[in-house]
């Protein structure tokens, strides 16, 4: 299919995608139709560009689950903003961002990229923005730490980017290459000056949010109202692996090449130790997940130092499963805090018990979440961490690969702690339980379970690839963790909410 033919998709999903923001007084069962019809759109868009060997699949599989995450997430926002009474431009802002997230991950040049996310940057901190002035806590500093830091070092990077397809890979001024698709660039690497190559990357690895670029993410993600945090956190911090990516396709680093995966494991290890402690003595609900993100995030930069050193196809697709178990867990836990604050009037998570009696469907999904973060089998969490382990293993262990192996196993240590944390407030009793003061109904519930199916849906990743053993062994585990989330949820919902809270 033509290019032209597919950008008509693109506007006319995106549309349809944002009508209902701009433009009141549709009911429930519309927007939803509204927001299928917009998916299906995009999403033939992103099939379309990655059939013809446009986009990359990389790209195409980011852009299918931001596309999926992001269309839950805003009919999750509707409900919050209106409980919450905040301004009509909320929502707007929301959805021009999962748009722009899209078009992103879609992006099939550097121009588009440059662009998009641009654009991308300047919504998010609108919305932190926004957060800031409507809540009664947190820092009034978060989207200026956002955007003089996440958004600076990127078009920093990209700028040098630029620079370096312009100037370098065809050896000449030619700005053709900023319009020609990764894959064609990415057939002629380029290499660049040493000096280079820390802008190349800094930008990337400040939005990827490790250590020690990481101070602006707590601030920043818990400041912002749930909805926005959801993609801040679940799809927005992911870009930095993307950009990372791309730049790795394009330019042939060489002997420089292992100085840089030796940099991602010495960050993703302490990202992993610092974000795991930091996320386990947080109160604030919000504030745990953000430095669970940075966690997650050193999680990631393990996996992708072990695919700039052993490129192949287990570690693409372990490194492809623990971005989108990263989006899956956190967009739903995020949205699910969302809730728990209206409900309790407070975040602080070590005075809530009893949720799954008062909010029995969106524990559900919640639960499901915390299982892929502990991993439990038929998860996207125990999916993703299964594969890193096995292409860490496969062909034999020498030592860069024993110390990535050691970052791993402190990272499922530390996700281990911060479940349980969190899992505490699904519990019958404790002490100073909270009281509920709002009453929640049950359609924001509903697209917080719909949300945490994705924990279990998103094991369809792995047929991207040729390995069936493996997609068939997940097909027959998916069932187990909603089974167990759905009786627990059950088992708790008969206890009454007086007896529940003690």
């Amino acid at each position: 299919m033509d290019v032209y033919a597919l950008i008509f998709f693109y506007i006319l999903g995106a549309m349809v995608f944002i009508l209902p923001s701009f433009k009141k007084g549709f009911s429930t069962t519309q927007i939803l139709l509204l927001k299928i019809s917009s998916a299906i759109l995009l999403a033939i868009g992103v099939y379309g560009l990655y059939a013809n060997g446009t986009l990359d699949i990389f790209g195409a599989v980011l852009a299918v689950s931001t596309i999926v995450s992001g269309s839950i997430i805003s009919l999750y926002a509707y409900d919050y903003f209106r409980i919450n009474n905040y301004s009509a431009s909320a929502s707007i802002l929301l959805d021009l961002l999962i748009i722009s997230l899209t078009m992103t991950y879609s992006s099939f040049n550097i121009l588009a990229l440059a662009a998009f996310w641009t654009i991308s940057e300047v919504l998010a901190y609108a919305l932190i923005k926004e957060g800031e002035e409507h809540s009664y806590e947190g820092s009034l500093t978060s989207s200026r730490g956002f955007i003089f830091t996440s958004t600076l070092t990127f078009e920093v990077t990209v700028f040098t980017m630029i620079i370096t397809s312009v100037l370098l890979v065809a050896g000449a001024m030619s700005f053709q290459n900023l319009l020609k698709g990764f894959p064609d660039l990415a057939t002629v690497k380029t290499t660049v000056p040493a000096y280079l190559i820390p802008l190349l990357i800094a930008g990337f690895v400040t939005k990827a949010a490790t250590v020690p670029l990481h101070f602006w993410l707590p601030s920043a993600h818990s400041a912002a109202p749930s909805p926005a945090s959801a993609i801040l956190s679940g799809v927005m911090t992911p870009l930095g692996f993307l950009g990372l990516y791309r730049v790795v396709s394009l330019v042939d680093f060489g002997e420089y090449e292992p100085i840089i995966a030796f940099y991602l494991i010495v960050s993703g290890i302490f990202s992993i130790i610092y974000g795991g402690l930091q996320a386990t003595w947080q109160r604030d609900g919000k504030k745990m997940l953000a430095y669970a993100t940075i966690s997650t995030n050193g999680f990631i930069s393990l996996i992708f130092a072990l695919y700039l050193l052993y490129p192949g196809e287990y570690v693409f697709l372990a490194l492809l499963t623990s971005i989108v178990m990263h989006t899956a867990y956190k967009t739903t836990l995020f949205a699910e805090i969302g809730l728990v604050e209206y409900v309790y009037g407070s975040r602080y998570i070590h005075g809530l018990h009893g949720v799954s009696t008062l909010m029995p469907l969106s524990s559900i999904g919640g639960l499901l979440a915390v299982f892929t973060m502990l991993g439990v089998p038929g998860t996207i969490g125990f999916t993703s961490k299964v594969l890193s382990v096995y292409a860490i293993l496969y062909q034999g262990l020498d030592l860069a690969k024993t110390i990535i192996l050691i970052g791993i196993a402190f990272y499922i240590a530390t996700s281990i702690s911060i479940s349980i944390n969190y899992f505490k407030i699904y519990l019958r009793k404790g002490k100073g339980v909270l009281q509920p003061v709002n009453h929640i109904g049950t359609r924001p519930q509903v697209v917080i379970l719909a949300l945490g199916t994705l924990n279990v849906l998103y094991n369809f990743t792995i047929l991207i690839s040729g390995f069936t053993t493996i997609a068939l062994v997940v097909s027959f585990t998916m069932i187990v963790p909603v089974l167990t989330a759905a009786l627990f949820s059950i088992t708790v919902r008969e206890v009454s909410p007086l007896e529940h809270a003690g």
